[in-house]
């Protein structure tokens, strides 16, 4: 499918890459780059919740 503009996207990055993503999550903030996936998980959970609304 394609990933509109108003889609929220949530991609994970493995050591086979990742090719074409849309990155308009229609947020004003700057795109995050976690290090770690247990860095990323704690943001998921500190901020999944205001992800949804």
């Amino acid at each position: 499918g394609i990933i509109a503009a108003t889609d929220r996207v949530v991609a994970v990055v493995t050591a086979s890459g990742l090719k074409d993503l849309d990155r308009s999550a229609g947020s004003n903030q700057h795109d995050r780059i976690f290090q770690t996936t247990d860095e990323a998980w704690r943001w998921l959970d500190e901020n999944g919740p205001e992800l949804s609304s």
